[in-house]
Protein backbone atom coordinates (compact mmCIF):
# COMPACT_ATOMS: atom_id res chain seq x y z
CA UNK A 1 0.00 0.00 0.00
CA UNK A 2 2.86 2.36 0.81
CA UNK A 3 4.37 1.72 -2.63
CA UNK A 4 1.03 2.53 -4.25
CA UNK A 5 0.83 5.93 -2.57
CA UNK A 6 4.48 6.65 -3.26
CA UNK A 7 3.78 6.09 -6.96
CA UNK A 8 0.89 8.56 -6.77
CA UNK A 9 3.05 11.09 -4.95
CA UNK A 10 5.51 11.44 -7.82
CA UNK A 11 3.15 13.22 -10.26
CA UNK A 12 1.06 14.87 -7.49
CA UNK A 13 2.75 18.26 -7.74
CA UNK A 14 2.31 18.58 -11.51
CA UNK A 15 -1.24 17.23 -11.52
CA UNK A 16 -2.04 19.90 -8.92
CA UNK A 17 -0.27 22.69 -10.80
CA UNK A 18 -1.44 21.90 -14.34
CA UNK A 19 -4.95 20.91 -13.28
CA UNK A 20 -5.33 24.05 -11.16
CA UNK A 21 -4.17 26.30 -14.00
CA UNK A 22 -6.63 24.65 -16.41
CA UNK A 23 -9.51 24.96 -13.95
CA UNK A 24 -8.66 28.55 -12.99
CA UNK A 25 -8.61 29.51 -16.68
CA UNK A 26 -11.95 27.74 -17.25
CA UNK A 27 -13.46 29.53 -14.24
CA UNK A 28 -12.27 32.94 -15.47
CA UNK A 29 -13.52 32.40 -19.04
CA UNK A 30 -16.88 31.05 -17.88
CA UNK A 31 -17.37 33.91 -15.42
CA UNK A 32 -16.54 36.51 -18.07
CA UNK A 33 -19.10 34.87 -20.36
CA UNK A 34 -21.79 35.18 -17.68
CA UNK A 35 -21.30 38.94 -17.17
CA UNK A 36 -24.50 40.52 -18.48
CA UNK A 37 -27.85 41.80 -17.31
CA UNK A 38 -28.42 44.44 -14.66
CA UNK A 39 -25.81 46.75 -13.15
CA UNK A 40 -25.82 44.84 -9.85
CA UNK A 41 -25.43 41.51 -11.68
CA UNK A 42 -22.40 42.84 -13.55
CA UNK A 43 -20.80 44.17 -10.35
CA UNK A 44 -21.34 40.88 -8.48
CA UNK A 45 -19.93 38.81 -11.35
CA UNK A 46 -16.88 41.10 -11.57
CA UNK A 47 -16.21 40.61 -7.85
CA UNK A 48 -16.56 36.84 -8.24
CA UNK A 49 -14.25 36.94 -11.26
CA UNK A 50 -11.51 38.91 -9.51
CA UNK A 51 -11.61 37.19 -6.12
CA UNK A 52 -12.24 33.67 -7.46
CA UNK A 53 -9.57 33.88 -10.16
CA UNK A 54 -7.03 35.32 -7.71
CA UNK A 55 -7.57 32.45 -5.27
CA UNK A 56 -7.58 29.74 -7.93
CA UNK A 57 -4.46 31.00 -9.70
CA UNK A 58 -2.67 31.59 -6.40
CA UNK A 59 -2.28 27.90 -5.56
CA UNK A 60 -0.37 26.72 -8.67
CA UNK A 61 1.65 29.94 -8.91
CA UNK A 62 2.70 29.81 -5.26
CA UNK A 63 3.74 26.17 -5.68
CA UNK A 64 5.78 27.04 -8.78
CA UNK A 65 7.48 29.88 -6.89
CA UNK A 66 8.17 27.49 -4.00
CA UNK A 67 5.92 29.29 -1.52
CA UNK A 68 4.46 25.96 -0.43
CA UNK A 69 3.24 27.05 3.02
CA UNK A 70 1.21 29.91 1.54
CA UNK A 71 -0.07 27.66 -1.25
CA UNK A 72 -1.14 25.10 1.35
CA UNK A 73 -3.28 27.66 3.19
CA UNK A 74 -4.97 28.84 -0.03
CA UNK A 75 -5.48 25.26 -1.21
CA UNK A 76 -7.22 24.08 1.95
CA UNK A 77 -9.46 27.15 2.07
CA UNK A 78 -10.59 26.34 -1.47
CA UNK A 79 -10.76 22.58 -0.81
CA UNK A 80 -12.91 23.11 2.30
CA UNK A 81 -15.32 25.32 0.39
CA UNK A 82 -15.40 22.81 -2.47
CA UNK A 83 -16.07 19.88 -0.13
CA UNK A 84 -19.08 21.50 1.52
CA UNK A 85 -20.58 23.11 -1.61
CA UNK A 86 -20.11 20.00 -3.76
CA UNK A 87 -21.69 17.74 -1.14
CA UNK A 88 -24.71 20.01 -1.14
CA UNK A 89 -24.92 20.18 -4.95
CA UNK A 90 -24.57 16.38 -5.30
CA UNK A 91 -27.49 15.73 -3.00
CA UNK A 92 -29.37 18.47 -4.85
CA UNK A 93 -28.82 16.68 -8.18
CA UNK A 94 -29.94 13.42 -6.59
CA UNK A 95 -33.20 15.03 -5.46
CA UNK A 96 -33.90 16.84 -8.74
CA UNK A 97 -32.95 13.99 -11.13
CA UNK A 98 -34.27 10.86 -9.46
CA UNK A 99 -37.93 10.83 -10.41
CA UNK A 100 -39.86 8.43 -12.62
CA UNK A 101 -40.65 10.81 -15.48
CA UNK A 102 -37.01 11.73 -16.07
CA UNK A 103 -34.85 10.09 -18.73
CA UNK A 104 -32.47 7.23 -17.95
CA UNK A 105 -29.18 9.17 -18.08
CA UNK A 106 -30.52 11.86 -15.77
CA UNK A 107 -31.82 9.32 -13.24
CA UNK A 108 -28.53 7.40 -13.30
CA UNK A 109 -26.66 10.68 -12.91
CA UNK A 110 -28.78 11.46 -9.86
CA UNK A 111 -28.02 8.05 -8.34
CA UNK A 112 -24.28 8.46 -8.80
CA UNK A 113 -24.51 12.05 -7.55
CA UNK A 114 -26.04 10.64 -4.35
CA UNK A 115 -23.20 8.11 -4.03
CA UNK A 116 -20.65 10.87 -4.63
CA UNK A 117 -22.30 12.93 -1.91
CA UNK A 118 -22.12 9.99 0.51
CA UNK A 119 -18.39 9.56 -0.21
CA UNK A 120 -17.84 13.29 0.39
CA UNK A 121 -19.66 13.04 3.71
CA UNK A 122 -17.39 10.09 4.55
CA UNK A 123 -14.29 12.15 3.70
CA UNK A 124 -15.49 15.03 5.88
CA UNK A 125 -16.32 12.70 8.80
CA UNK A 126 -12.93 10.97 8.61
CA UNK A 127 -11.07 14.30 8.49
CA UNK A 128 -12.93 15.51 11.60
CA UNK A 129 -12.26 12.21 13.40
CA UNK A 130 -8.57 12.28 12.48
CA UNK A 131 -8.08 15.63 14.17
CA UNK A 132 -10.58 15.02 16.99
CA UNK A 133 -9.10 11.74 18.24
CA UNK A 134 -5.63 12.38 16.80
CA UNK A 135 -5.41 9.20 14.76
CA UNK A 136 -3.31 9.91 11.62
CA UNK A 137 -4.00 6.35 10.45
CA UNK A 138 -7.52 7.45 9.49
CA UNK A 139 -5.97 9.39 6.61
CA UNK A 140 -5.66 6.13 4.68
CA UNK A 141 -9.44 5.66 4.81
CA UNK A 142 -9.93 9.32 3.87
CA UNK A 143 -7.96 8.76 0.68
CA UNK A 144 -9.89 5.61 -0.13
CA UNK A 145 -13.13 7.55 0.33
CA UNK A 146 -11.70 10.24 -1.94
CA UNK A 147 -10.94 7.67 -4.64
CA UNK A 148 -14.62 6.76 -4.37
CA UNK A 149 -15.48 10.43 -4.86
CA UNK A 150 -13.36 10.57 -8.04
CA UNK A 151 -14.93 7.39 -9.43
CA UNK A 152 -18.56 8.28 -8.71
CA UNK A 153 -18.07 11.95 -9.67
CA UNK A 154 -16.63 10.79 -13.00
CA UNK A 155 -19.77 8.77 -13.71
CA UNK A 156 -21.98 11.61 -12.45
CA UNK A 157 -20.32 14.15 -14.73
CA UNK A 158 -20.55 11.93 -17.80
CA UNK A 159 -24.21 11.05 -17.20
CA UNK A 160 -25.29 14.61 -16.41
CA UNK A 161 -23.41 15.82 -19.48
CA UNK A 162 -25.18 13.20 -21.62
CA UNK A 163 -28.57 14.15 -20.17
CA UNK A 164 -28.08 17.83 -21.08
CA UNK A 165 -26.73 17.46 -24.64
CA UNK A 166 -30.16 18.05 -26.16
CA UNK A 167 -30.52 21.20 -24.05
CA UNK A 168 -27.15 22.47 -25.30
CA UNK A 169 -28.04 21.75 -28.93
CA UNK A 170 -31.25 23.76 -28.83
CA UNK A 171 -30.28 26.49 -26.37
CA UNK A 172 -26.59 26.99 -27.11
CA UNK A 173 -25.65 26.25 -23.50
CA UNK A 174 -22.51 24.22 -24.19
CA UNK A 175 -20.49 25.99 -21.49
CA UNK A 176 -23.13 25.07 -18.90
CA UNK A 177 -23.16 21.45 -20.03
CA UNK A 178 -19.36 21.15 -20.33
CA UNK A 179 -19.12 22.45 -16.77
CA UNK A 180 -20.40 19.07 -15.53
CA UNK A 181 -17.30 17.40 -16.98
CA UNK A 182 -14.93 20.03 -15.60
CA UNK A 183 -16.45 20.21 -12.12
CA UNK A 184 -16.94 16.48 -11.60
CA UNK A 185 -13.98 15.01 -13.47
CA UNK A 186 -11.18 17.54 -13.11
CA UNK A 187 -11.74 19.17 -9.72
CA UNK A 188 -11.95 16.00 -7.54
CA UNK A 189 -8.68 14.81 -9.09
CA UNK A 190 -7.01 18.16 -8.36
CA UNK A 191 -8.18 18.11 -4.74
CA UNK A 192 -7.09 14.50 -4.19
CA UNK A 193 -3.58 14.97 -5.60
CA UNK A 194 -3.33 18.35 -3.89
CA UNK A 195 -3.94 16.62 -0.55
CA UNK A 196 -1.28 14.06 -1.40
CA UNK A 197 1.20 16.81 -2.28
CA UNK A 198 0.58 18.99 0.78
CA UNK A 199 -0.07 16.29 3.40
CA UNK A 200 1.97 13.41 2.06
CA UNK A 201 0.85 9.79 1.83
CA UNK A 202 -1.04 8.10 4.69
CA UNK A 203 2.33 6.71 5.80
CA UNK A 204 3.10 10.36 6.72
CA UNK A 205 5.89 10.75 4.20
CA UNK A 206 6.09 14.20 2.68
CA UNK A 207 5.77 14.80 -1.02
CA UNK A 208 8.94 15.79 -2.74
Amino acid sequence: MEKFFNILLKPAKWILVIGSLVYATWFAVQTVGSINGTFMSVICNLIILVVGSALLFSVPLLVLFKKVDMAKIAFFILAGYWLISTTRSMFGYAISNCFADNEGAAIAGGVFAFLTGLCLVGVLALIVLEFAIKKPGLRLFSFFAFFGVIFFALLTGILLFASKIEYAEYNGGWAYVANFLVEYLLVPTIVCFGCLFFLGAPANKKAE
